[in-house]
């Protein structure tokens, strides 16, 4: 992943609205691939993330909405330990 060049370089951060449209672009483009794919795929496809390592697709995409949940679950604990009020975004 060398040659991988995230759209936020070089950009400010001014708001979460701001943050939230940004990225909202980059959030239906994400989910309509995973849309796409169909279950052979998921369980055929082998790809090799920046780490070298190998592993089926549905596996990856797992995997890393699992990392992105423990992010998030870290955030909420962060406000927390500040006093601030958060979303309720388990169910």
């Amino acid at each position: 992943m060398d040659n991988y060049h995230t759209p936020w370089d070089g950009r400010f951060y001014f708001s979460v609205d701001d943050e939230l449209i940004f990225a909202e672009p980059y959030r239906q483009n994400f989910l309509q691939s995973v849309r796409n794919f169909s279950g052979q795929q998921l369980a055929d496809i082998i790809i090799h993330p920046g780490s070298g390592s190998e592993n089926f697709l549905g596996n990856y995409l797992l995997r890393s909405a699992y990392h992105e949940s423990v992010h998030a679950g870290q955030f909420i604990s962060y406000l927390r330990e500040i006093g601030v009020e958060r979303p309720f975004i388990w169910d």
